[in-house]
């Protein structure tokens, strides 16, 4: 399940099966209160193909390791993903990923090669740890 869980100033964005239970984790080492909010378990994309798409989508919001401040583009990814959650009739979130990635780079137009072109985009522009 890809997830979001903020301070109020800063948005993680991860993997987990169990959303809540990380946040308590999260929670531990974090002295503001951590708010789980949003989580959706229907993506298209394998979940850490998903999860690298979201970190480069968002990296000019990066902070460290895989927080963003919680503006700009990582507040719309946060505001997909939730929306997703209440509303799956919204086009999925791989689609706003993509059309994310579209905004700075050409993609071919339909086919395993856009979505090959969009995966290696991912891993080639997330933050480094």
């Amino acid at each position: 399940m890809i997830y979001a869980i903020s301070d109020g100033e800063s948005v993680k964005f991860g993997i987990s099966q169990n959303p809540l239970s990380r946040m308590k984790e999260l929670q531990t080492g974090n002295p503001a209160t951590l708010r789980l909010i949003a989580s959706c378990g229907k993506v298209s994309l394998a979940e850490p193909v998903a999860e690298a798409l979201i970190h480069a989508v968002c990296r000019r919001s990066w902070l460290r390791g895989e927080w963003f401040t919680y503006a700009g583009r990582a507040n719309e990814v946060a505001a997909f993903i939730s929306a997703q959650s209440i509303a799956p009739m919204y086009h999925s979130l791989t689609n706003f990923l993509v059309d994310c990635v579209e905004e700075e780079t050409t993609l071919p137009e339909a086919g395993i090669g856009r979505l090959a072109m969009v995966e290696r985009w991912a891993w080639q522009n997330k933050p480094r740890q």
